[in-house]
């Protein structure tokens, strides 16, 4: 028996040992379970991580991730198991409906379940040195399925007239005159930049002339598509994107000193900081405006005008999209979520439950909507802050766990990025995950009650800025010894 468990540690469970026809099926399967992430959003509007088909294939990949990655011996294994317990118990005790509930709760498991488990192990299963090429791939064909939705969304801004596609949503202009790739402009700008973030890492990843440009194109095109829909989420990961990935040549040329020097090189770090500040800054803007480098662009509807149009005095007022011109309204500005989460707050401290339990998964934001209605507000299904999100459902215990795991990653991530004897493509490994972790702060796209492709991407790039980082301790650590 200890001969067989041996054999299958080495040939199957090791990633330095194992059989390579295992890793290479195993790739493929990762690549095309979160592939499928862009085919759910875009064809479906079932905003889950999968189709209810997909379930088994999830959970074997999940369980094949928890033996083949040993994932038991995470620290971070061990708090999203408790947040997702948690979950699934705070759903099951919605007792108005018991069969749904448990139907829901079911689905909170799979997801979940996928989406961690899944995807934030796929760095502890494959070996280092087919890092590059599993990403180099998945960077591809993501980029690739995308930017067929992102130039989709390009015709129908310039003819105004939707596209349906393959499913049950189509591409369309909004009432409030924003693009919409899918159901709502905000997940589809989010979507953009996330995107654009994925193809630029891409692009650092290639070696390939061609490849570069490919991915520099398809950045433009998610960078203007982006700018349609109108969202100021989008704009500032756009922004801080850039800014991160040119914060590395900056570091370079800078050449700021060891934290032990770090007083004596302030100066070097605070501009730094402050470049970067800059460039997010400039970048945002810049997106924000792009719809007007084009304003009379030869068209009879959509987002852009006839020239013919253009020439009348009323023509601007429509093209005020939110994020375009600034708004008076407070609820189309960035202190309506301000207010926002306030309301969320006076929830949560309204009684020693809510602090403690949170207020469930269903039908959380009820009471939240209980009292923007009273101050004439309107309903939003969501907090608009993943952070505040798990306190609203399920109290001061999820909000600690998902938090400490935002810490892991920034902490690890930190550490990569200005450790500049690696390679600039381990560099940007964070980056993303930055993208998704900032993106929580003022939307929930990376919540697991939805399960966009951020959310995924997230837990993916998390993994492996956390790999990564604990790896090359371990190695310093074992040559100092």
């Amino acid at each position: 028996m200890k001969n067989f468990l041996k054999t299958i540690d080495q040939k199957i469970l090791n990633p330095d040992t194992r059989f390579k026809s295992i890793t290479y099926l195993y790739m493929a399967f990762a690549a095309f379970l979160m592939l499928h992430h862009i085919y759910v959003t875009i064809y479906h509007k079932d905003i889950l991580t999968g189709a209810p088909i997909l379930y088994i294939p999830f959970i074997i990949f999940a369980v094949m991730n928890f033996f083949m990655g040993k994932l038991w011996k995470d620290w971070i294994f061990w708090v999203f198991s408790v947040l997702l317990i948690l979950k699934v118990v705070r759903t099951a005790m919605w007792g108005e409906d018991a069969a749904y509930a448990l139907e829901v709760s079911v689905t909170y498991f799979v997801m979940s379940v996928y989406a961690f488990f899944g995807c934030y192990a796929v760095a502890r299963v494959i070996p280092r040195d087919k890092w590059k090429a599993f990403l180099s791939i998945l960077c591809f064909l993501w980029t690739a399925a995308a930017l067929v939705l992102a130039i989709l969304g390009i015709k129908v801004a310039i003819t105004g007239v939707p596209i349906d596609n393959l499913g049950t949503l189509s591409i369309t202009i909004a009432s409030d005159r924003r693009l919409a790739l899918f159901y709502q402009p905000v997940i589809a700008g989010i979507l953009m930049s996330i995107c654009m973030s994925f193809a630029l890492f891409g692009c650092i990843l290639s070696k390939n002339k061609f490849l570069k440009l490919f991915y520099i194109l398809a950045s433009l095109v998610f960078f203007f598509t982006g700018s349609l829909t109108g969202t100021r989420t989008a704009y500032v990961l756009s922004g801080v994107n850039l800014a991160l990935l040119l914060y590395i040549p900056l570091n370079n040329l800078l050449k700021p000193g060891k934290t032990k020097g770090f007083f004596r090189n302030s100066g070097k770090h605070i501009l730094l900081v402050l470049s970067c500040f800059v460039i997010a800054a400039a970048i945002a803007y810049a997106e924000s405006q792009t719809i007007r480098l084009l304003p009379y662009i030869k068209a009879r509807g959509g987002l852009f005008i006839s020239t013919a149009y253009a020439e009348s005095p009323s023509v601007l007022p429509n093209l005020d999209q939110r994020g375009f011109v600034i708004s008076a309204n407070p609820d189309l500005m960035i202190n309506g979520r301000f207010v926002l989460w306030g309301n969320v707050l006076e929830v949560v401290f309204a009684n020693i439950e809510n602090f403690l339990l949170g207020v469930s998964v269903y039908n959380t934001m009820v009471p939240v909507y209980e009292i923007r209605y009273a101050l004439g507000l309107n309903y939003l299904y969501h907090t608009h802050n993943i952070y505040l999100q798990h306190l609203l459902e399920n109290g001061l215990p999820a909000f600690i766990l998902y938090i400490s795991f935002i810490l892991a990653v920034l902490w690890h991530g930190i550490r990569l990025l200005m450790n500049r004897d690696l390679p600039a493509w381990q560099r940007v490994l964070p980056v993303t995950a930055f993208l998704c972790a900032l993106e929580g702060m003022i939307d929930t796209t990376c919540h697991v009650n939805f399960g966009y492709p951020q959310m995924t991407l997230l837990y993916l790039f998390a993994g492996f800025t956390i790999t990564l980082s604990r790896q090359i301790k371990k190695e310093k650590d074992a040559s100092v010894g």
